[in-house]
């Protein structure tokens, strides 16, 4: 239905640049990368734990 590329991504990007600014801007994604590297994280601890059987 959408088709969004890497012109309408960059098209976004710029409209919540101008505005939130760059300190809310940059704030957001730096909670986006913490949250992605947890969710990361527990993918791994939870491949380590043999108690884990997801059948």
């Amino acid at each position: 239905m959408f088709g969004f590329g890497i012109g309408e991504w960059l098209l976004v990007g710029l409209i919540a640049l101008i505005l939130f600014g760059p300190g809310l801007f940059k704030q957001a994604f730096r909670s986006a990368g913490q949250a992605l590297k947890a969710f990361k994280d527990s993918l791994e601890e939870g491949e380590k734990d043999p108690g884990n059987d997801t059948k």
